[in-house]
């Protein structure tokens, strides 16, 4: 099975909005709205909608009022004060003139809210589609990852969640799986165990060569490790919005920025089906090495530390389906092991 440079989840560039939410839901929604933005008058309030995300449970919530639009979001098992961190650098790149939904404020001037164990933000909505991979969009949406790179840099509060990489329960996981690989079925169903068997030893090669990798990562500092196409809003070919700000992390900034360059290198090959994988994994090279805050060692480097990034995303679907039960992430699988391939035709030099 051929898992490179297919569409995927991510290649339809559409947001879309779910039917009208109803009856209880909808009253959690207005009453959230009612008794922390005094600015709203909920009889005002266009249909409320749910937006969705990519197939799993949606809680973003689109609705109109005075003629714009808006996105209440809602956050379960999220920690206020992290939340709260995260809205705060929004508002610091949104004065910065980045692509960015700006957060609103409450009347109690914060942004974050908390009512019955959830809390909630309110952000402004950003027009567009998401993006499709034409050349222009490639090219306005690299510089501005690079320019952000560098502005974050600078943000003088950096105390957030920090990623670990090859952690003892990611080794842990690997052992178990590699012990039971004739009994995968019972987490990841038939489908997805067989692929996982038949691409487990590229798998445990990438693993081996990479658990002990030493190289400069680039800065460590805050910075967005989502950049997938849906988190990208594109309107007349021109980046216009970032979401999921809640992916922000203090990180190596080289291997968030070379996750994002696979995603959306892939996605520009998809669209471009003519294109040299190698010629579009250049290209983004050499925008980063002029507009971001990695110099041209790390970006050099970029095919090991985006297969570092894939090899922590199987580990953590690997661990919610094995130790949570939670087999939501299952369908992402076949994605992340073609990206594992995919590093190699878009950043190795040594495949041409």
């Amino acid at each position: 099975m051929n898992l490179k440079f297919k569409s995927d989840l991510f290649s339809k560039n559409s947001i879309r909005k779910n039917k009208i939410i109803i009856n209880d839901e909808k009253k959690e929604i207005l009453n959230i709205l009612n008794s922390f933005f005094k600015i709203f008058n909920i009889n005002k309030i266009s249909k409320i909608k749910k937006i969705d995300a990519l197939g799993i449970s949606s809680n973003n919530y689109y609705f109109n009022y005075k003629n714009k639009n808006y996105v209440l979001k809602k956050y379960i098992n999220r920690d206020k004060k992290s939340l709260e961190k995260i809205a705060n650098i929004m508002d610091w790149l949104k004065s910065k003139k980045l692509p960015i939904q700006k957060p609103i404020r409450t009347n109690k001037n914060k942004f974050t809210l908390q009512k019955n164990k959830k809390n909630w933000r309110l952000v402004e909505y950003i027009e567009g589609k998401t993006f499709s991979g034409s050349i222009k969009q490639f090219q306005d949406t690299s510089k501005i990852i690079g320019k952000l790179s560098k502005i974050l840099n600078k943000y003088p509060k950096k105390k957030l969640i920090e990623h670990k990489y090859f952690s003892k329960q990611d080794f842990k996981i690997i052992i178990f799986m590699n012990k039971n690989n004739n009994k995968l079925d019972k987490y990841f169903g038939k489908t997805y165990s067989l692929l996982l068997n038949k691409h487990w030893k590229y798998f445990l090669n990438c693993w081996n060569k990479l658990k002990s990798f030493k190289s400069d990562f680039g800065p460590k500092q805050l910075i967005h490790n989502d950049l997938h196409p849906h988190n990208l809003i594109i309107r007349n070919e021109k980046l216009k919005g970032i979401l999921d700000w809640e992916a922000c992390l203090l990180m190596p900034s080289g291997i968030s920025i070379a996750y994002a360059g696979l995603k959306i290198c892939k996605q520009t090959l998809i669209y471009n089906r003519k294109i040299s994988p190698h010629l579009i994994g250049d290209e983004y090279k050499k925008i980063m090495i002029r507009f971001s805050c990695l110099d041209e060692n790390v970006v050099n480097r970029f095919y090991e530390l985006s297969q570092i990034e894939v090899l922590r995303r199987l580990c953590m679907i690997f661990k919610s389906a094995i130790l949570n039960n939670d087999k939501r992430w299952n369908k992402i699988i076949p994605i992340q092991l073609g990206h594992l391939y995919e590093t190699s035709e878009l950043f190795n030099k040594n495949e041409k």
